[in-house]
């Protein structure tokens, strides 16, 4: 059995419990609390800061990795004079091979990119991890932002169907995995509607204060995998921790 979790982080920022819309500083102490009640074969994790002011220059992944004892792997999309921001993945399990590559992009845009891991989990052979995070915007931009997920899921997705052995795709996606700009996801494994259905699932926003809106944090999964279980890990510390809730599936191997 092999144990996923991702999980937008929001670089650590958390939400206030007595006040709507209050953010509280970084406390990676408590996303990793988080990690550990799950004890993951595979964290995929976006919004990771390295090196920027606004998170007192820590290296994130590097921090998280310490704390959980884990490996880790980390991909800048974004770098600039105020350090790295970008998406990450942390295994107790060797990491066999690395690869990062930004995303299509347009001027002026935060840069969007996907990371891909090759993992060695004992007992389920060499497994595939690409982990994204795509383009968002609102109002008169969402047209273009649409525009790019739809060619962004289109390249990550056809790196899990090309990749030899179990593979599967994380990310937080910013639309609901069945819509139009996702269209090419559909090619994988959805791991909610695989155990539960096309409603329901909602990540985002995380808040004390009400219950999510929209299901945007998924895992995919090639013809490898069996779906054991999916959920959305929903309890006082996650409404705390990031305006994302986690999401956590099981996956059985199946022969080739």
């Amino acid at each position: 059995m092999v144990r996923v979790m991702t999980w937008n982080i929001r670089t650590g920022v958390g939400n206030d419990p007595t006040s709507p819309g209050k953010r509280t500083p970084p406390d990676l102490e408590r996303i990793a609390r988080v990690i550990q009640t799950v004890n993951p074969d595979i964290v995929a994790l976006q919004e990771v800061d390295r090196g920027r002011e606004r998170t007192l220059g820590v290296d994130q992944p590097e921090f998280l990795g310490g704390l959980l004892r884990m490996d880790y792997r980390y991909g800048p999309n974004l770098v600039d004079d105020e350090g790295e921001y970008g998406i990450a993945i942390l295994t107790p399990h060797p990491v066999r091979a690395f690869h990062h590559e930004l995303l299509p992009g347009v001027s002026g845009w935060e840069p969007r990119g996907y990371i891909e891991a090759v993992i060695d989990i004992p007992g389920a052979e060499q497994v595939t991890v690409v982990n994204t995070h795509l383009q968002v915007a609102f109002g008169e931009g969402e047209d273009e932002a649409a525009r790019q997920r739809r060619e962004s899921s289109a390249i990550v997705a056809q790196r899990v169907l090309e990749a030899e052995g179990p593979a599967l795709l994380t990310g937080d996606f910013n639309a609901e995995p069945t819509v139009g700009d996702l269209d090419a996801l559909s090619a994988l494994e959805d791991a909610w509607i695989s155990v539960g259905s096309e409603s329901g699932g909602k990540t985002f926003p995380a808040t004390p204060f009400g219950d999510p809106e929209t299901r945007i944090d998924a895992v995919f999964v090639n013809s490898r995998f069996r779906v054991e279980d999916c959920r959305v890990l929903r309890d006082e510390e996650t409404a705390l921790a990031s305006d994302h809730y986690p999401v956590v599936v099981e996956l059985g191997i199946l022969e080739s």
